[in-house]
């Protein structure tokens, strides 16, 4: 059986991965791995596959997942969450009648796109690669199948943007590897700090099928509200059988 852990904001799945071999000293022959990553931004349930498991990968990829994410409207972020480069916008035309009025739409079984800053691979190479070089235009962003069963408004307030900036800069400088961290807390903080407050909605998603990204969900949202958003808190609560609530804590 997959070992669920909870993936803390801040850490990737491989820094899981490592510190799980630490603690149980497995050894280096017996292969490691995940099924269904998780962003950096990212919290929840990690299905760690050990050994021969690592052979039911695909079907463990597959199961269904549910979320939990709070999105933040009047600011959006070239990478869709907190781990990207933001531009604030005016329009902050929403209430909950008005975003529950497209949630519908989301629900079932869709083509839905690779968000740029994903590491599908086109051309040998992953879609942050052609993001972060600003070649884009010379690829065909490919789509894939998802299904989600439900999505529900579970709560609604506003966070004050000064508040969001320090949230979020304390997350990214927390975080390791090249994730273009300097780049985006310098953006981030260059942001003006007034006391301009900002609409935050968070929504319970049920998914069917893996590979959902909710990023682009909240996107696509925002988009047909013709609004700017993103995701500000991603939380990965249940995988198949596997609750958050019962999670293995690494840290």
């Amino acid at each position: 059986m997959p070992v669920a852990v909870y993936k803390p904001v801040s850490k990737t799945p491989l820094e899981c991965v490592l510190a799980y071999r630490i603690i149980h000293t497995i050894p280096p022959e017996v292969p490691v791995s995940y099924a269904g990553r998780l962003d950096p931004m990212a919290e929840g349930v990690l299905l760690l596959l050990v050994g021969d498991e690592n052979k039911q990968r695909r079907s463990f990829e597959h199961l269904n997942k549910s979320y939990e994410v709070t999105c933040v409207f009047g600011i959006s972020t070239d990478s869709g969450d907190g781990m990207g480069i933001p531009l604030l916008s005016s329009k902050l035309e929403i209430n909950s009648a008005r975003l529950n009025s497209c949630l519908n739409k989301y629900v079932g079984t869709y083509d839905q796109r690779y968000h740029p800053y994903s590491s599908r691979i086109i051309e040998g190479k992953p879609l942050f690669y052609w993001a972060k070089q600003g070649l884009l235009h010379t690829i065909k962003i490919p789509t894939h199948r998802v299904s989600v069963s439900d999505i529900k408004l579970i709560f609604e307030s506003k966070i004050r943007l000064k508040d969001l900036i320090a949230d979020i800069v304390h997350r990214v400088s927390e975080v390791s590897g090249d994730f273009r961290q300097q780049e985006i807390i310098k953006a981030w903080s260059q942001l003006d700090q007034h006391e301009k407050q900002l609409p935050m909605f968070t929504l319970r998603v049920e998914c069917e099928t893996g590979g959902t990204y909710i990023r682009v969900l909240i996107e696509d949202i925002a988009h047909d509200l013709e609004l700017q958003a993103c995701t500000y808190r991603l939380t990965r609560t249940q995988v198949g059988e596997w609750k958050l609530d019962n999670c293995l804590r690494l840290w």
